[in-house]
């Protein structure tokens, strides 16, 4: 962040740009059809939590959760669902 902070020489238009590159992603992963992978729910919940969605962050974790049998990915996951409901 600190190098577009240079580049764009604003931290306003700095995390300006940042939030419409997460906007950008979210938008392009909604015609993949990846549905089944638990890295495509997890990926997705991180974009929304970082742009403020919490509610759809929360679905995408709950996706990412029901779609691994690893146990540390899924305390991973459950510990990050569980933090969106701290952080508000």
């Amino acid at each position: 962040m600190a190098v577009l902070v240079g580049h764009f020489g604003d931290i306003d238009l700095t995390e300006e740009s940042v939030q419409d590159a997460f906007t950008v992603a979210l938008q392009r992963s909604d015609g993949l059809e990846l549905d089944g992978y638990y890295l495509f729910h997890s990926i997705r919940a991180d974009l929304l939590r970082r742009l403020g969605r919490d509610e759809e962050a929360e679905l995408a974790y709950d996706a990412a959760i029901a779609r691994t049998d690893n146990v540390a990915e899924r305390a991973f996951l459950q510990r990050q669902r569980q933090a969106l409901g701290e952080a508000g």
